[in-house]
């Protein structure tokens, strides 16, 4: 029995051996233009209740939490309608993390490539070690390991709450930008996936 099962391996090796693609000729390889041009829109998805913060571990200074990108196909300077929509939320345990990381992965083949919109969204995160929460006429701190710098800008229903309104968002004004509202996929990058409604 124990021989029948490492002959069955061997020619299963040997079989999916024979299904390598040929070795490559000396040619370069050619690029191929992607068939879509890609037009990036940033949108806040909750206007009437800014959260403006400051991360002092990227030099994010005033930046506001609550906003999206649309990433639309064009083609020959006219955008496709009708798109199957991707509704990302990108991942950062909750506390790290912005959508403007996965633009160049998810940008060149689902939308160049493939003509699909994709949605990325921003969230409030929950540190409370290096966000500070933008008050008017208050500078952020200079500082961020003195822990009186500190300070917890959301807990953690809050960047639950901010994918939410973003869907909603999504639902009411994707048509706009091309996309098909019967035709939306949810994804979401580790605590991004936690999130996805």
């Amino acid at each position: 029995m124990t021989k029948c099962f490492y002959l069955l391996c061997l020619l299963s090796c040997l079989a999916l051996s024979s299904l390598r693609p040929p070795a490559c000729s000396a040619q370069a390889p050619t690029s191929a233009t992607p068939p879509y041009e890609v037009i990036v829109t940033q949108k806040m998805y909750l206007p009437e209740e800014p959260f403006h913060i400051t991360d002092l571990r990227y030099s994010k200074c005033d930046f506001e939490t609550r906003t999206l990108q649309i990433c639309q196909p064009h083609r020959d300077g006219y955008p496709l309608v009708n798109r199957p929509v991707i509704f990302f939320i990108h991942g950062g345990a909750w506390v790290d993390g912005y959508a403007s990381w996965y633009t160049d992965i998810l940008t060149p083949v689902l939308t160049a490539e493939e003509g699909w919109i994709v949605v990325n969204v921003d969230y409030r995160l929950t540190s409370e070690q290096v966000l500070w929460l933008n008050e008017p006429g208050k500078p952020p701190p200079s500082d961020p390991c003195q822990p009186e710098n500190r300070a917890k800008a959301a807990w953690y229903d809050d960047n639950i709450q901010d994918v939410a309104a973003a869907f909603q968002w999504v639902l009411q004004h994707i048509a706009a930008y091309g996309g098909d509202t019967r035709n939306i996929f949810l994804f979401g990058h580790s605590a991004g996936g936690h999130l996805v409604p």
